[in-house]
């Protein structure tokens, strides 16, 4: 049986994050037919661009395919200014 794959991303950029640090301890409690994968690279991403939409950059690809490709996802996000990271909100546009 193939095990049940769930991408977990964090909101914030900071490497000490709390919210970074959640995810890395939820990989630690799930059965081994679980797999949890951090993903923070969000800061890699271009800003978003319609003009992009036809041929995107390798990243935006791999991260697509990624997403594609888990069955579940998990998000540990911080709130800044009553609303989520810039950087957060261009990944999931």
């Amino acid at each position: 049986m193939k095990p049940v794959s769930i991408l977990s991303m964090c909101g914030s950029l900071r490497e000490g994050s709390t919210n970074l640090a959640l995810l890395h301890a939820a990989k630690l409690c799930v059965p081994t037919e679980v797999e949890i994968i951090v993903w923070n690279e969000q800061s890699h991403l271009p800003h978003f661009s319609p003009d992009l939409e036809h041929s995107p950059p390798a990243i935006v690809q791999n991260f697509r395919r990624l997403i594609g490709h888990v069955d579940g996802l998990i998000v540990a996000c911080p709130e800044y200014a009553k609303g989520m990271p810039g950087s957060f909100k261009n990944a999931l546009d």
